[in-house]
């Protein structure tokens, strides 16, 4: 079995490309390990669609890496494949978005730092990062 890493449809293995989205299994590649010096727990949104609410999502990193792990998966970003960090507003939380280049996992990624946009967590989160060398537009 793999998973789709675009859209999420599980298929069997005799499947080389997804039924719904027609994306690609994610090709193997070198196993990256955060080792984190930062962890959070927060939530996800994952894709245009998928959307999940605290504590379903955690964020960890490392000088090299972010991993923000939900439900099950880890989606990992080297520094080298981000283009950009933000703020970005929900309706009721502010989270962190991430821009990157791997085209294996979706475009559009929040990880939700705050349940709340008037507490905390997004800016302790961005302290944090920044100490690890992450740059990050407000």
């Amino acid at each position: 079995m793999w998973t789709c890493p675009k859209c999420g449809e599980q298929h069997e293995d005799t499947f080389d490309s997804c039924w719904k989205c027609n994306d690609q299994p994610t090709p193997p590649t070198e196993t990256i390990t955060v080792e984190p010096l930062v962890s959070q727990t927060g939530g996800a949104r994952l894709g245009e669609w998928f959307n999940a609410s605290y504590p379903n999502a955690s964020l960890s990193a490392d000088n090299n890496a972010i991993q923000i792990s939900c439900l099950g998966r880890d989606y990992i970003f080297p520094k080298s494949s981000i283009n950009k960090l933000s703020r970005h507003r929900g309706i009721f939380s502010v989270g962190l978005r991430i821009e990157h280049q791997n085209a294996h996992i979706p475009e559009f990624i929040v990880f939700w730092a705050s349940i709340f946009f008037w507490t905390s967590g997004f800016n302790n989160l961005k302290a944090q990062l920044e100490n690890l060398g992450y740059l990050i537009d407000a």
